[in-house]
């Protein structure tokens, strides 16, 4: 066991320690996490959401993009897929009808 404790010392420490090699990982690694947050923060909500494996959207922002895409009745749809892009892609069922999407308050009677 005590062998596993030299062989890493002298893999990661070596048989001379030099404190600049040490200043020189710290750095680069504190510089790197550093770049990778400012990126961070200057992109935009749709770029954030291709770093990050999940992004959260509400029924309603989901129920106005369907309306956008023609969808009328929830039932239509058989999936909906949130894309890396932050688009989302719609599949139809065929000739299916169900709950309306469209806001009670915003329907005009004609």
């Amino acid at each position: 066991m005590n062998w596993i404790v030299d062989e890493l010392y002298r893999l990661f420490i070596g048989s001379s320690f030099a404190w600049s090699h040490l200043f020189e990982i710290i750095f680069r690694t504190a510089f790197m996490y550093l770049y990778t947050i400012l990126n961070v923060r200057l992109m935009d909500k749709r770029s954030m959401g291709m770093l990050s494996p999940f992004e959260n959207i509400s029924k309603n922002e989901l129920y106005s993009i369907l309306r956008m895409r023609g969808v009328l009745h929830i039932a239509d749809v058989e999936f909906a897929y949130l894309e890396p892009s932050g688009s989302i892609s719609i599949i139809k069922k065929d000739g299916v009808a169900g709950s309306d999407i469209i806001p009670q308050d915003t329907r005009m009677r004609i």
